[in-house]
C-alpha cells in the first residue's frame, strides 16, 4: 500500500516505520529516488543519504515493515 506524504506527522510515521520511500521530481528535471528515508525537516527529506528539497518532489511511501 502505497501513501503520500506531505505533512510532517505523516513522515514521522514513514520514518518510525522504516519505509522505503519513491521521491518523484515534480518537473522532471532531477531523477527520481527510491530508497530509505532518513531524516526529514520542513526544508529538506533525506533519502539514502541524498538531501531533497520538499518543495521539488513528491514523496509517497512504498512499503512499510
Amino acid at each position: 500500500m502505497s501513501r503520500q506524504l506531505q505533512t510532517d506527522a505523516q513522515f514521522e510515521r514513514a520514518l518510525r516505520s522504516r519505509a522505503s520511500v519513491y521521491a518523484k521530481d515534480k518537473l522532471g528535471s532531477n531523477l527520481d529516488f527510491v530508497g530509505a528515508l532518513d531524516a526529514f525537516n520542513p526544508i529538506y527529506v533525506t533519502v539514502s543519504g541524498s538531501r531533497l528539497f520538499r518543495g521539488d518532489f513528491e514523496f509517497v511511501t512504498i512499503h512499510s515493515r
